[in-house]
């Protein structure tokens, strides 16, 4: 059953316990939301599932480069994909330093800090914030900030879906997606 509580100081430990019904229910979550988002020191650059769709589906770095405060380059296959955050970020000739980034709550960037992104597939994205400056301490400590990509949540029931790019040069890729919500 529904339940809220609200909780004014955080001296202590809560559990909350809560009662179960014959009912089937969907996702439960826990939210905390003690400051305003006005009061609260941030800097968050968002991209919505439209956004991440005005490019050409190949990669994002053109969407990516609409966050202030954001650059990211491609230069060839292979050789790694560079990213800065507040001008900090591409110390190395391939990959990125300085960030961390996580698909889907997974984090990319390897123990000793570097990030390889060029596994990623960008047509799979929902939505992409990007932590930037003492806010993306939330992830853990690094210096630039944070790239947190997300794919979609899966819709009701049994899904498959096709999307297929062609163009000049050769150009076609397929990408083919089954899906249980």
């Amino acid at each position: 059953e529904t339940k809220e509580m609200k909780i004014t100081e955080l001296k202590n430990d809560f559990v909350i316990v809560l009662q179960p019904t014959n009912l089937s229910t969907g996702e439960i979550q826990v939210q905390s939301n003690m400051r305003k988002n006005i009061e609260t020191p941030q800097s968050i650059g968002y991209l919505s599932r439209e956004d991440l769709n005005r490019d050409i589906g190949i990669n994002f770095q053109n969407t990516m480069n609409i966050i202030p405060g954001v650059r990211m380059q491609f230069r060839n296959l292979g050789s790694g994909v560079l990213m800065s955050i507040r001008g900090y970020g591409v110390q190395t000739n391939f990959n990125g330093n300085g960030y961390k980034a996580y698909y889907n709550d997974i984090s990319l960037t390897d123990a000793d800090g570097t990030t390889a992104l060029d596994e990623v597939d960008y047509t799979n994205l929902g939505n992409v914030e990007v932590y930037k400056g003492p806010t993306s301490s939330i992830y853990g400590a690094n210096i630039a900030g944070t790239l947190v990509m997300k794919t979609d949540k899966a819709p009701w029931g049994t899904n498959v879906s096709m999307a297929g790019l062609g163009g000049s040069f050769g150009l076609f890729r397929t990408n083919t997606g089954f899906s249980i919500g």
